[in-house]
């Protein structure tokens, strides 16, 4: 297959249709409409990522920012400031409830702070994951030329909804509704806190398994309720 080339190169084919890098870290981004990605999940004139295309699609010695606009700088100085803030507010959040800080000024108990602080990892852990994937992001959009202000929300709710799933996919495991995870590995802080940052950065492929799972199980029970009778079967069996 041969890779995508930057908008104007001379060895572009016209006509052919520019095909998306199928870089692994990038799977969620480029079937999901993640930041990068047009409205269909394909990228758009973009030259490869690294380690494939290590230059941005640029010639050599062609340093100017692609963003000149004061306007655009400054959106991104905010977006990149929030979300390495988040990130390491997060890491701050995982030492204070590593050395049992928060105990005292919230007044529980010894054998209450031990399962709280458990589940409190395991959250903090998934947005650890989810920062890290959105500072990932961050700079591959604006070193390709693809960043854009609408994206904005999504670098703000990344953090927090890898939070939500690292912190769901550590309960169900813990409760053995799941098997991908087993309950004694995540009953471990240790374990919880691994888990929930895999699952964060790459949260939305989880959250894609989670649903093919789930339509797995309810639907065979949605099926098993309304079978058809024999009639009915034989009408809509094809010959």
């Amino acid at each position: 297959m041969t890779p995508p080339t930057a908008p104007g190169d001379p060895t572009e084919s016209p006509g052919e249709p520019e095909t998306a890098p199928t870089h692994p870290d990038l799977t969620s981004d480029l079937e999901g409409g993640q930041d990068g990605a047009g409205g269909d999940g394909v990228l758009v004139d973009d030259p490869g990522f690294a380690p494939k295309e290590p230059t941005d699609g640029r010639q050599r010695g062609d340093w100017q920012t692609r963003y000149p606009e004061p306007e655009a700088r400054r959106a991104i100085l905010f977006e990149a400031s929030y979300v390495f803030v988040v990130h390491c507010l997060t890491l701050i959040a995982m030492a204070l409830t590593g050395t049992g800080w928060p105990q005292d000024w919230i007044g529980v108990t010894e054998p209450e702070w031990a399962k709280l602080s458990h589940w409190l990892l395991a959250w903090l852990g998934g947005m650890l994951g989810g920062s890290l994937f959105a500072m990932k992001w961050m700079y591959h959009s604006v070193a390709k030329g693809l960043w854009n202000r609408d994206r904005r929300l999504w670098r703000i709710f990344t953090p927090l909804l890898s939070a939500g799933v690292g912190l769901t996919v550590v309960v169900l495991s813990a409760a053995r509704i799941i098997p991908i995870f087993g309950a004694d590995l995540v009953g471990t802080n240790t374990g919880a806190v691994g888990v929930a940052i895999l699952v964060g950065y790459f949260s939305d492929q989880t959250i894609s398994k989670l649903a093919d799972m789930a339509e797995g199980h309810l639907g065979r029970a949605g099926r098993r309720a309304s079978r058809p009778g024999p009639d009915e079967q034989e009408a809509t069996e094809p010959s």
